[in-house]
């Protein structure tokens, strides 16, 4: 096996653009499901500090597994880890 996969429910900032009232501005904050993201894929490493998770992952013969298309999430970001186990949940 190369890797177990995982779902993520992390945190990330956000950015608007344009000019805008602080009281419109301030809104903004009340909308806090917007910046709840989602992630599913390999797990490639996980420390204290972070996790690493890849979209695909390659079996080479002989070598090393090689990953690609990475995220990295500090752990602080983190809502939620949870193993996929390869059931439905529909």
């Amino acid at each position: 096996m190369i890797a177990p996969i995982w779902r993520v429910v992390w945190l990330d900032s956000m950015r608007t653009t344009g000019w805008r009232s602080r009281s419109e501005a301030i809104a903004e904050l009340g909308k806090p499901d917007i910046l709840q993201c989602e992630s599913v894929g390999f797990l490639v490493e996980q420390t204290n500090e972070r996790i690493m998770l890849a979209l695909n992952v390659q079996a080479v013969d002989g070598g090393e597994p090689m990953v690609g298309e990475t995220i990295i999430i500090p752990r602080p970001m983190i809502v939620s880890i949870t193993a996929w186990t390869g059931e439905s949940s529909a």
